[in-house]
């Protein structure tokens, strides 16, 4: 999970870049996919190099995954009509969402494995009587 985190924090930057430069009317808004992208990136690159921070490093990024998806899908909501200059940040809003969608599910299938792999290894220890 920690090489998907950097690759989800890789697009994410891209993403929030390009929202920021292509349009005419730039928005400091736009930056928020990339600086949660160099957080996500961040954590995966410190739970690749430092094993016993992995656990902590991965909930900090689904956590921000989590809360870029809920304001990107707020964002999504409150637009009404969309003008052309938009269309790229409507664009944008969506590849955040789609890959915020994928990385939350990820995480959390992921979570729910290591806890029934940690249940069975500790089912597993314990003497039978």
């Amino acid at each position: 999970m920690t090489r998907l985190s950097m690759l989800i924090g890789i697009a994410l930057m891209l993403v929030g870049a390009m929202a920021y430069a292509l349009p005419v009317h730039q928005d400091f808004f736009e930056l928020i996919p990339a600086l949660a992208g160099i957080i996500i990136a961040t954590g995966g690159l410190v739970g690749w190099l430092h094993d016993d921070l992995r656990k902590h490093m991965m909930h900090l990024n689904v956590i921000v995954a989590f809360i870029l998806l809920l304001y990107t899908g707020f964002k999504l909501m409150r637009a009404g009509t969309i003008t052309v200059q938009e269309n790229i940040t409507v664009i944008s809003d969506v590849d955040t969402l789609a890959l915020c969608i994928v990385f939350v599910y990820l995480c959390v299938k992921s979570f729910i494995a290591a806890r029934q792999k940690r249940k069975e290894e500790k089912d597993s220890e314990l003497p039978s009587t």
